[in-house]
């Protein structure tokens, strides 16, 4: 009799134990905390840029929605939303996807709950800009992937730049043993009205036979690059001259 009593407590219970575990499942686990300052300023600038305002994804901050379902959040957003993302690098945050490129920002601010919010704009993954000079490869102070038994990452850090600059309108003036301003890799970009050669009084600063130390700070510095020759400068596009001492 006891085992039958036992049995129709468990069959009782069943439900509404699989019922809890299944809410648990559905609500949003975080632990809100205050924003750092460089999260916070980001989204404070991302609020006030009206130059993009469309989009169909929206990075929102409502830390009230931690413990929450998304049915709620949907609740009092009340937009069309396709799908909702929970980041894991902001405590509640959540991203927005909508059903069509929309303008939401009017919305967003109406709702109390919503903290902070942005934009997200569409994402344009390009590849990086790699040279072709056949040198390039070796230059492991310009990339270093280990090559010479050296240490990968080990290197100026310099090649993420080169998709948006690489020494344009920058004059660079190598003051050393002289340059040989006629090197296929440094000629191009060279101005030869403005070098100045000090040991031999005139505007020549080709350095002598044992002298090369000033052409090779140079290639360093402002080599030509992507011409297929030679090695690639740091900052390829940039003008050079040479000063002989």
């Amino acid at each position: 009799m006891r085992v039958g009593i036992f049995l129709i407590v468990l069959t009782l219970l069943a439900p509404f134990s699989y019922a809890h575990a299944t809410t648990n499942a559905d609500r949003y686990e975080c632990m809100p905390k205050e924003l750092s300052f460089g999260v916070n300023n980001a989204f404070v600038r991302a609020m006030s840029d009206g130059s993009t305002d469309a989009s169909n994804e929206w990075l929102v901050y409502v830390p009230s929605m931690c413990g929450q379902t998304e049915e709620q959040l949907r609740h009092i957003l009340d937009l069309d939303i396709e799908s909702v993302e929970q980041p894991n690098q902001i405590p509640g945050a959540f991203i927005l996807r909508l059903e069509h490129t929309m303008d939401i920002r009017n919305e967003l601010q109406s709702v109390d709950e919503v903290v902070r919010w942005s934009i997200i704009l569409p994402h344009d993954n390009q590849p990086r800009f790699i040279p072709n000079d056949p040198s390039f490869s070796s230059q492991w102070h310009l990339q270093n992937t280990g090559q010479g038994s050296g240490t990968v990452g080990e290197d100026a850090n310099i090649t993420g730049a080169w998709d948006s600059v690489r020494g344009s309108n920058v004059l660079i003036s190598v003051v050393d043993d002289g340059v040989d301003h006629q090197h296929n890799d440094l000629s191009p970009n060279y101005l030869d009205a403005v070098d100045w050669d000090y040991c031999g009084n005139d505007g020549n600063p080709t350095p002598s036979s044992n002298d090369g130390h000033g052409t090779s700070a140079a290639g360093v510095a402002a080599g030509i690059g992507d011409n297929n020759y030679g090695i690639s400068g740091a900052a390829m596009d940039a003008d050079l001259i040479g000063i002989r001492l």
